[in-house]
């Protein structure tokens, strides 16, 4: 799930994205629940790293850091929950491949970690092992990291991009990268953008979803497997409440609690049933209507309006957390009796967070990325993460 809007206040204030009803011919049953008011209030993964941010306003990474992407001043991996240096409190954190960015309460955009693509938009291919200020004046509404680039629709609807643009990510028509945040070429003005492994879906006020960049398998959804190097329209005319771009596949959540995905489906991460490509958006199979969804690098997990959570897709790690490595083309339940009220995914892994703030994690744990003190054990169900 992905901020859309925010509050400035004293303290961490967790960004909700409001559920109301629209003309796509549904209603929605449940609503998403309130933030925790302790502990945990959003967590974030990304390949082998983990964020998550504090309802007191403090910060934690824990994982791998070769390329400093925890932002802890080091380069040592972490199986630990690790204060991120500074005094910045965040909003939100978004992780990509070996970066990481964030959002102030103040409105400021920091990023750390690799920079070889100029990922961090500090107008430099140096890494970062501190968070260090982009080189813009935009102030954004949220912020989205992929692979090895990052994007963020701003205050005023524009969207901006930074780092790699090998595949036309970077939305200006062009493949050429830069090292500081540029203009998405279009005239669309965006609520919230997910950025997937190289590509990036957004979407308007009004629920429209537009997506730019690779396209191979279809991620897009424009009913092609052609790159676009700015943003074309999702087929099917659907009003979306939330979207969500994984490596090589797309979710959304319509404002009626159903889930549509498209793109690459070789481990059911589609959740149709199937293991076929899908260029436009396609109803998951299931009958349960949801309230947040996210996508990883080969799954999808979502959270239902009947208090459960489900995942499916990719599995062999352990990152659908319902007790078996087997592959699921439709939604299962995450074999677990707690309730989350937030669901993050990453590459190969899962976290949730229950009402009171605290986080459990499970799939892949090569480099302690599910902060419960160990690695190279996988969690095929969720394990609480450490206390900080």
């Amino acid at each position: 799930m992905k901020v859309v809007n925010a509050a400035k206040t004293a303290t961490v204030a967790l960004l909700i994205i409001p559920m109301v009803s629209c003309g796509d011919g549904e209603e929605l049953t449940g609503t998403l629940p309130p933030p925790p008011s302790e502990g945990f209030v959003s967590i974030s993964l990304g390949n082998s790293h983990t964020c998550g941010i504090q309802a007191d306003g403090r910060t934690f990474c824990w994982g791998r850091n070769e390329n400093g992407e925890l932002g802890i001043g080091s380069t040592t991996n972490q199986t630990r929950l690790t204060l991120v240096a500074g005094t910045h409190v965040f909003l939100q954190t978004s992780l990509g491949a070996r970066h990481t960015c964030g959002v102030t309460i103040a409105g400021e955009t920091l990023c750390w970690g690799l920079n070889s693509s100029g990922q961090l938009g500090d107008g430099s291919t140096t890494d970062q092992h501190f968070p260090t200020p982009i080189a813009s004046q935009v102030e954004f509404r949220s912020i989205s990291s992929g692979s090895a680039f990052s994007c963020g629709p701003s205050i005023d609807g524009s969207a901006w991009c930074w780092g790699s643009n090998s595949r036309g990510q970077l939305g200006d028509g062009t493949t050429i990268p830069s090292g500081i945040p540029i203009r998405v070429d279009t005239n669309v003005d965006f609520v919230a953008i997910d950025t997937g492994g190289a590509y990036v879906c957004g979407l308007t006020a009004g629920g429209k979803a537009y997506c730019w960049g690779s396209n191979e398998r279809g991620q897009l959804g424009d009913g092609s497997t052609e790159d676009h190097p700015r943003p074309v329209a999702v087929r099917g005319g659907l009003s979306f409440e939330s979207i969500s771009a994984g490596f090589q596949h797309s979710c959304g959540l319509t404002r009626g609690g159903a889930v549509y995905c498209w793109g690459e489906n070789a481990a059911g991460q589609v959740g149709d049933g199937t293991t076929a490509d899908r260029t436009v958006p396609t109803r998951i199979d299931s009958e349960v209507l949801f309230v947040a969804i996210g996508t990883g690098g080969g799954h999808t997990c979502a959270l239902a309006d009947n208090d459960a959570q489900y995942c499916w897709g990719f599995n062999r790690g352990g990152s659908v957390g319902d007790g078996t490595i087997e592959t699921r083309t439709s939604p299962v339940p995450v074999g677990t009796p707690e309730r989350f009220v937030r669901i993050s995914v990453g590459v190969q892994a899962s976290c949730g967070i229950r009402a009171d703030g605290v986080a459990y994690c499970w799939g892949q744990n090569f480099f302690g990325e599910l902060g419960d003190g160990e690695t190279g054990s996988h969690r095929l169900f969720p394990a609480p993460v450490d206390s900080p």
